[in-house]
């Protein structure tokens, strides 16, 4: 086993110690949440009841939401203040233009490279950070920088909501809701480290030349997330199961989506059928854990789908509200934006993240088969099947 950045095993047999920890911690960040978050959360709920842009969600979901927010200020608001419109607008336009896939996708990869290594690129700057004033201005300019990038679409719509209601307020108001967002990531980044990081040794080494081996590949920001927002989509995860798991259990059909590296034949040794970009298990080799994941869901009712590329996980169909529960298998990275884009297409979610990452789309140029805790993902089904 590879260890590039993070691994849930670190050192044990299994993951079974980071679900207790990520668990644990889960439980901690929404204890600091009803104290730093509720009073915000009460009244967003009331601006969106008024204004009606959405149904209301759980408070968890609001919790891990002001915290993401405060997470991304810290980690890129100093970039925010500096993109250009001009730039943000050719970057957005790149964005939308890969998202309708076809033939324009490899153009359009290929500029957000060069663009984004020159234009969104830096390495980061916590003083500048610490400087910045908390005003509704220089939220509006980080989101700009998020939207530019395309790798933040799900986090951006989150916030749409939060500046709508900032935008509604007083300015003196305005900074003492981002300072609290602010402030609670930086008690997360202490507290997560404490207790998640054990399992992201690797981020940092990994990071000290990712400016060179991704300069002008259109991933360049994808692969240079720092340990705190590896431990925010642990956290995020964990929350997001809780919220979602009685919509999941309700729903009436059942599906597994898997990653292609997690095959244990990653060459045309494979025997998957492909079908409309999406690849089915022949049961080839017995040891491959997608054939095992296989014939335990089968026994549960679970459909099991093989997605080549994250962007893939999720299209805009016609899901009845109720109708689809999915476990998606993701590394550490994907997990918080694929849950809410699973929840905006009605989707109810859970999530069980790879042991370690080793893809060649991201992380290794060879590419290696990745592995989950079938302990975990089998408690999920279990919990899903009794309901």
């Amino acid at each position: 086993m590879k260890i590039i950045t993070y691994t849930l095993r670190a050192g044990e047999k299994d993951a079974s110690r980071y679900y207790r920890d990520a668990a644990g911690l889960a439980d901690a960040v929404l204890e600091e949440g009803q104290q730093v978050a509720e009073p915000w959360i009460r009244k967003l709920k009331a601006f969106i009841q008024q204004h009606q842009p959405e149904a209301a969600r759980t408070d968890e979901e609001y919790m891990l939401e002001m915290l993401t927010l405060g997470v991304l200020w810290l980690r890129y608001s100093d970039d925010g203040i500096v993109l250009n419109k001009i730039s943000k607008e050719v970057l957005s336009g790149l964005v939308e233009m890969r998202q309708k896939g076809g033939t324009l996708k490899p153009g359009a990869d290929f500029f957000r490279g060069i663009l984004g290594t020159f234009v969104l690129y830096s390495e980061h700057r916590p003083e500048l950070v610490a400087q910045l004033q908390f005003t509704v201005k220089n939220l509006a300019n980080l989101m700009d920088w998020l939207t530019a990038t395309g790798e933040f679409v799900q986090e951006v719509k989150r916030f749409e909501n939060w500046l709508g209601y900032l935008r509604s307020i007083d300015e003196a108001e305005a900074a003492d809701l981002i300072a609290e967002a602010v402030s609670f990531a930086m008690w997360f980044e202490e507290k997560s480290n404490a207790v998640l990081g054990r399992y992201t040794e690797g981020v940092e080494p990994f990071l000290a030349d990712v400016g060179e081996t991704r300069r002008w590949r259109e991933d360049l920001i994808f692969c240079s997330r720092q340990r705190l927002e590896y431990h925010l989509n642990m956290v995020g995860a964990e929350i997001m199961n809780r919220a979602y798991r009685a919509d999941f259990i309700r729903a009436r059909s059942k599906a597994v989506l898997l990653p292609a590296c997690i095959r244990k034949r990653l060459t045309g040794a494979c025997q998957a059928r492909e079908e409309s970009g999406t690849l089915f298990c022949e049961s080839c080799d017995p040891d491959c854990q997608v054939n095992k994941i296989k014939q335990i869901g089968g026994k549960k009712g679970y459909e099991i789908f093989i997605i080549p590329h994250e962007s893939a996980a999720f299209s805009e169909g016609n899901v009845e509200e109720g109708e689809l529960g999915i476990i998606g298998v993701a590394c550490v990275t994907n997990l918080l934006a694929g849950g809410w884009k699973a929840k905006a297409l009605g989707i109810a979610a859970q999530c069980v993240l790879l042991d370690y990452c080793g893809c060649r789309n991201h992380w290794d140029d060879e590419g290696f088969s990745t592995e989950i805790d079938m302990t975990q993902l089998c408690k999920i089904m279990d919990e899903s099947h009794a309901g």
